[in-house]
Parts: structure tokens; C-alpha cells; sequence
């Protein structure tokens, strides 16, 4: 009998360790222009910048920086509306910002800085963001139809490679359906990232957004997620696959289909998740922020 509970908790250790990830309320969106966005993807259309806190210039965002923290933030997920050419229009105020941010306070701060030319980066590389969400796309159509760039693929690769040679901790995202559901170049952007894995990857799933181009889209199945969660687990062995928080929620299993599949972080899970994944022998972590910070999730604990 004692032989075999040793076996027991054997099997409860292989299950592995899944880190679910809470950004609201201590990890906050901020906007650095407010509503403002000219680019207008077809599957957003500047609607969640409403859902941000505004911070338009460096003396704001250090003020809201000094509010969350002494409200018991984490951190800030830092963004805003695109320029014509795809960046978010940061300017360098924001930047000396957030060094002031890094040396004056306790805040994380992750970026999503869009196509950004590389002086910019360099200037937030410098002023110590710790951690860099990307987007990644794999297919010239899905650019064209859903950005409204004239990019390739190869553009936001070349972004990646960028953040990963100033040393930066970037975690690519890849939306699965973003062209209105269809195959948007899923699998060729997790081989894209065969160059240089990254040490996390979050997958997200297209929502039909109310207000926007694509609002009368249905949410990829939940198997076209999963496959490609699958894909990436077998393509990319030792990088971390994640979740993320953007995804469709009526499917009530994707979550633990996901864990199943390989993924080792979900974000704003569902209420029972944390107590299903218990009972089958996970270890489960908490995290009061973004999924991309989890490279960073020694740092945490």
C-alpha cells in the first residue's frame, strides 16, 4: 500500500505545474492615446481602447503609474491606438515615462508597442520594460484584410527578432481565426518562430466584436484552437505555451482541452478551472497579472 502511493504521487508530479493568470484589477491597460487609433483593424476598430485608462502624455502616465501602484498593482500592460504604418504611437515622453516608472517604482511593465522602429525600441529597451507582447501573423492576406498594411509576414518577424537581439523579454502573440475565423496563417507563424523560440507563446482565439468590421463573424471552432495549440507544443518543445485572454468563452472546455494540449498558463480562467486542474493532479500557481509575464514568473513567487 505505501509502495503504491508512491506511485501515486509519482503520477500527481508528472501532471506538471499550470500557472493561471488574473490581470484584473492590480494589471491594468493603459492607453497612451486614449480612443485614438488610425489604423482601424477590422476585428477591433479602436473598441477596446475604450475599455483602457488614458494616459496621453508622460506626466499622466506616471500619475496613473503612482495610482495603481498605491492601489496594490503588479503592474501595467502598456499600449494605445496604431499609427498608419501599424506602431503604436508612443512618443519619447512616454518612454522617459516609463524610466521614471522603473526607478521610482515596484510595477511591471509589459509593452505592446505594434510595429515600432527600432530608435523607439531601443529607448524603451533602456528604459527597462520587462517584458514585450507582440502579435505575429503568418499570412500577407490576413495583414492586408485585417491591419490594412501593406506588410508581409516577414515585417513582424523581423519586429520579433528585433526585441529578442536587444536582449528584451518578447512573448509573441498568435490570434487563431483573426480574419474573420478563416486560417489567417496560423501555423506559419509558429514555424516562423523555429529562427529564434521564443521562451513563451500565448494563443489567442478571434471574437466577433460589436461595432466592427468583422461583427457579424462567427469564433473559430474550438478544434481549429486547439490544433494549433497541438502544432505548436510539437513544433516548439521547449517553449511555454499559453492561453491568453482574448478568446472565445462559449466554449466551456477550451481551458482544460488547452492544458491537455499542451499549454501551461491560462489567462482570466474560469471560475471551476483552478479546482478541476487540482483534481487531476496539476500544480497550480496564481498570478494577479498579464499571461506574458510568464518568463518573469520566478520573479512572482
Amino acid at each position: 500500500m505505501g509502495e503504491g502511493r508512491v506511485h501515486e504521487d509519482e503520477a500527481v508530479k508528472a501532471v506538471g505545474e499550470v500557472h493561471l493568470y488574473r490581470p484584473t484589477p492590480r494589471f491594468p491597460q493603459i492607453s497612451v492615446t486614449g480612443e485614438v487609433c488610425h489604423l482601424k483593424c477590422s476585428h477591433c476598430a479602436g473598441r477596446y481602447l475604450k475599455g483602457m485608462r488614458p494616459a496621453l502624455t508622460g506626466d499622466k502616465l506616471k500619475r496613473v503609474a503612482l495610482e495603481i501602484e498605491r492601489a496594490g498593482g503588479l503592474g501595467i500592460l502598456l499600449s494605445g491606438g496604431s499609427s498608419p504604418s501599424g506602431e503604436v504611437m508612443f512618443k519619447e515622453d512616454h518612454v522617459r515615462a516609463v524610466k521614471w516608472i522603473k526607478d521610482n517604482t515596484s510595477l511591471l511593465v509589459n509593452l505592446h508597442p505594434g510595429l515600432m522602429r527600432e530608435s523607439l525600441a531601443e529607448g524603451f529597451y533602456s528604459a527597462g520594460v520587462d517584458v514585450v507582447s507582440l502579435d505575429i501573423v503568418g499570412s500577407e492576406e490576413a495583414i492586408k484584410e485585417v491591419f490594412h498594411l501593406h506588410r508581409t509576414p516577414r515585417d513582424f518577424l523581423f519586429s520579433y527578432m528585433m526585441w529578442k537581439e536587444l536582449g528584451v523579454e518578447v512573448v509573441p502573440h498568435i490570434t487563431v481565426g483573426l480574419m474573420c475565423s478563416r486560417p489567417s496563417g496560423e501555423r506559419e507563424a509558429v514555424e516562423m518562430l523555429k529562427e529564434a523560440p521564443p521562451q513563451a507563446l500565448v494563443f489567442l482565439g478571434f471574437i466577433p466584436t460589436p461595432s466592427t468590421p468583422y461583427a457579424g463573424c462567427f469564433p473559430p471552432p474550438e478544434e481549429n484552437i486547439l490544433g494549433i495549440i497541438r502544432y505548436a507544443a510539437e513544433t516548439l518543445p521547449g517553449t511555454s505555451l499559453l492561453l491568453g485572454c482574448m478568446r472565445p468563452r462559449q466554449y466551456r472546455e477550451l481551458e482544460l482541452k488547452a492544458v491537455e494540449a499542451g499549454c501551461r498558463g491560462v489567462a482570466t480562467p474560469s471560475p471551476g478551472l483552478k479546482r478541476t486542474l487540482r483534481e487531476r493532479g496539476y500544480d497550480v500557481r496564481e498570478v494577479m497579472g498579464c499571461c506574458a509575464l510568464h518568463p518573469l514568473r520566478e520573479r512572482l513567487f
